[in-house]
């Protein structure tokens, strides 16, 4: 995975990582979600997590109540570049429900 972002959250157990699951290097034969973000739950103190949603290119994910804050984060999926070393653009937006 080339992108790894942990979405910072201090009230919410589990929290919540975003991630890149490119289709290259040691990712080449992976089965599921090639070049699709991932929105992953983990628990702080566990090693178990779980996909919560895979989006492709146009597509977003929504978490509602955020850190119990009432406001809802959205990730977007924006564009991929080139094709062995991809960068992926993802825009995080933060508004009051």
């Amino acid at each position: 995975m080339h992108l790894f972002k942990k979405l910072e959250e201090e009230l919410s157990i589990p929290n919540s990582y975003i991630a890149y699951n490119s289709a290259n290097g040691i990712n080449l034969e992976t089965q599921l979600d090639l070049n699709k973000v991932i929105n992953v739950e983990k628990m702080a103190e566990s090693e178990v997590s779980w996909k919560k949603a895979a989006f492709d290119v146009g597509e977003s994910y929504k978490i509602e109540n955020y850190d119990q804050s009432g406001r809802t984060v959205a990730t977007f999926f924006m564009y991929i570049e080139g094709d062995s070393n991809s960068s992926v653009d993802i825009s995080i937006e933060s508004q009051l429900i």
